[in-house]
């Protein structure tokens, strides 16, 4: 480059010492090709070199934004996802991935998922659960890849409910900083332990009619700490759930902050909506308690002291509450203030009976995920109890073996074919190797789920009819 050097005029950068390499700063330059002269000299004046052509290219190394999932749902001819396309000159497409831990595999190219798309029909399997990620992509020489969206998941069970996870969880300016978060695939799990299958789907989707939540038997729309200035029911979010629960829809809502937004800061309608709909009141942003129970006789009846709260991220203002005359607390906390709150009926203008959980804490911040799963299965047993139609005799039936064994909190234990007819019900208990029954009750689901936290460790036997099972609390 003449402006720069010539045969007779050299611009000389030293890039290496005898003790140390220095880079070469090309963003100094100007586009351009270059000679690059590499020489060495000792300190009698020995000297040689070597010339190298060098073409400068500013290289632009911004990614583009990360997009935002719309939906994830299952079809019968695979999945379909859709998402909010992002607002870059240089974007090339997308990058659709599938998850499985920390390894990812790549399900569309940006090749396929161009820069106009916002959606994308897969026959990819959805026979089991799975969780997704996309990442925008710019036209760059070297490309430039977003950051992840959210994990949002999928599993089509064609015998089990519809259910439909929301992620209201848009705050990143408390407890949780990230803009980004793996909530959604929280859920999906708990859901899954149950065999149940699951779409997920943001709350701005619901919103904007690209999901109908009347599509779906249950409704688990999380909201972790989401407040005021963000909102955690808006009002066309009210609408859209009370026209759901009215109709009989089953609704379960989570978040520390829905009372204080709804009650103490609400608006008459945001008031009316917590009374009318979620069936209860508001008493105080901070229950003073990071520990949770089940009230007796409730669907919770024996879950004791289930920590929340610390991971993954902190809770540090738990609503409580009380209950309406015509619904109950179900959860407490560590303090007896009401942590949960359940609903079974018909809402004021509803035309259906419906049932509906709310939960002034956050259920991703229960601490250990056996509870996590533990509490979604007594929801879902009690929101979706097996038929006790009779028969003139009882189904035939088998325990699986106890999973986890040896377990420490929690087991499973898999069942197939409750029998019902004429002797009703089956019984099952827990017996210690003295013979004691230490927990008993009615088989009510395919797969039953212990807690046993109030147990010794120690060597147990599971009984249900005349069948055993050996399982092990550590």
């Amino acid at each position: 480059d003449a402006a720069q050097a010539s045969t007779s005029s050299h611009v000389y950068i030293i890039t290496n010492r005898v003790t140390s390499t220095l880079g070469w700063d090309t963003s100094a330059l100007p586009d351009g090709d270059y000679v690059v002269e590499l020489f060495a000299e000792d300190t009698r004046q020995n000297a040689t070199s070597a010339f190298v052509e060098v073409s400068i290219t500013q290289r632009d190394i911004v990614p583009p934004p990360p997009p935002t999932w719309t939906a994830v749902q299952s079809t019968a001819a695979g999945a379909h996802f859709t998402w909010q396309g992002v607002d870059a000159d240089d974007l090339a497409g997308y990058r659709l991935l599938a998850t499985s831990g920390t390894s990812l595999a790549e399900v569309a190219p940006e090749a396929v998922l161009t820069a106009q798309r916002v959606d994308y029909a897969s026959a990819i399997s959805v026979d089991a659960p799975a969780y997704y990620v996309l990442r925008a992509v710019d036209n760059q020489p070297v490309p430039n890849v977003s950051t992840d969206t959210d994990r949002y998941g999928t599993w089509r069970t064609p015998d089990k409910p519809r259910v439909l996870i929301v992620d209201g969880f848009d705050r990143s300016s408390a407890s949780w900083k990230s803009s980004i978060h793996d909530f959604a695939a929280l859920y999906g799990g708990m859901l899954a332990v149950s065999e149940y299958g699951f779409d997920t789907a943001a709350n701005e989707a619901v919103v904007a009619g690209h999901v109908a939540l009347s599509d779906y038997a249950l409704v688990v729309w999380f909201l972790g700490d989401e407040s005021t200035a963000d909102e955690t029911f808006s009002d066309d979010e009210q609408r859209l759930l009370r026209a759901y629960v009215a109709s009989g829809g089953y609704l379960v809502a989570s978040g520390s902050e829905i009372g204080w937004d709804l009650g103490a800061q609400g608006s008459a309608s945001d008031q009316a909506f917590l009374r009318e709909v979620l069936k209860l009141s508001y008493l105080g942003d901070d229950s003073g308690s990071l520990t949770v129970s089940g009230t007796s006789g409730s669907l919770f009846d024996g879950l004791r002291n289930v920590a929340y709260g610390s991971r993954p991220y902190v809770e540090d203002y738990p609503d409580y509450f009380a209950a309406q005359p015509d619904a109950r607390v179900v959860l407490t906390y560590g303090n007896d203030r009401a942590a949960g709150v359940l609903f079974e009926g018909t809402i004021p203008g509803g035309t259906a009976p419906a049932k509906v959980l709310t939960v002034g804490f956050p259920l991703e911040t229960i601490s250990q995920a056996g509870f996590q799963n533990l509490l979604m299965n007594r929801v879902l047993t009690h929101f979706f109890p097996p038929s006790t139609s009779s028969a003139s005799a009882p189904t035939a039936f088998a325990l699986g073996q106890p999973y986890p064994n040896p377990a420490r909190d929690w087991v499973r234990i898999p069942v197939l074919g409750v029998p019902r007819g004429a002797g009703g019900a089956v019984e099952w208990e827990v017996v210690n190797l003295l013979g004691r029954t230490v927990r008993s009750g009615t088989l009510s689901s395919q797969d039953l789920i212990l807690d046993l936290n109030d147990l010794a460790a120690g060597v147990y036997f599971f009984r249900a009819g005349a069948t055993v099972r050996r399982m092990v609390k550590q």
